[in-house]
């Protein structure tokens, strides 16, 4: 029998909230990073002291941001890999037979948590509220937009299992001066499985007016997380 275990923690930069890092649209655009004007987090006086005016931004109304998030602090992906491996085997002689045989169960296991990630639809709406501050600390409500937009949580727990069966007979035919003349015959089975659970985030404030607002039918996808102004849902995987 064996057991190994590998673990990985990965840390990288906050996510970069920027449109240029945004998910691109099926007709090419890409969302864009707004902050209100009338926001209390808009920097609208370091504008006018630098000699800019609001009124020439891009969209009306708002600031298109760029920056990282670092309130919700540095990308964590923490991975853990298990693996097990059993093997028994009975080799002996029977009716003038000689038998080998032997069990064999191998299994892996991956799980990945992730901490620090941001759902982009989610941020862009807690973000046009005006009351998520993208530059330093929030209040309570800030707060709370904050970790309704995040990704984060155990998102994958998969599993294989390898069980082969092998097994062996043989014996002398008849004895010659230099060898022996012998028979055999041989056998193998094997089966395999693999578990894929849908990937899945823990869910905060899911309420049944923001789930019936997703695209995806709801037998198309498994429920990850939702809040009640986004939800998001990822496909199952196959077996």
């Amino acid at each position: 029998a064996s057991f190994a275990r590998n673990h990985n923690i990965g840390r990288i930069a906050p996510v970069p909230i920027d449109q240029s890092d945004t998910h691109i649209r099926a007709d090419g655009s890409q969302p864009n990073m707004l902050l209100p004007l009338t926001s209390r987090y808009a920097p609208v006086a370091l504008i006018n002291r630098l000699g800019y005016s609001v009124n020439d931004v891009g969209t009306p109304g708002f600031l298109e941001i760029a920056v990282r998030s670092a309130p919700a602090g540095n990308r964590i992906n923490d991975v853990t890999a298990d693996q097990t491996r059993v093997s028994a085997g009975l080799k002996g002689g029977i009716a003038g037979w000689d038998y080998d045989t032997a069990f064999t169960i191998a299994q892996a296991k991956d799980k990945l948590s992730l901490t620090g990630y941001i759902l982009e639809p989610a941020f862009i709406a807690a973000l046009r509220t005006g009351n998520l501050n993208p530059f330093g600390p929030n209040d309570a409500q800030g707060e709370a937009l904050l970790n309704g937009a995040k990704l984060e949580g155990a998102v994958r727990d998969s599993k294989s299992t390898t069980t082969q069966v092998d097994g062996k007979i043989s014996r002398d035919i008849f004895r010659m001066a230099a060898a022996r003349r012998s028979r055999s015959a041989s056998s193998s089975a094997a089966k395999r499985s693999t578990t894929r659970p849908p990937m899945r985030i823990t869910a905060r404030a899911c309420t049944s007016a923001a789930r019936a607002r997703c695209p995806i039918p709801r037998r198309a996808a498994t429920w990850a997380r939702c809040s009640p102004r986004s939800c998001c849902r990822f496909p199952r995987s196959s077996k």
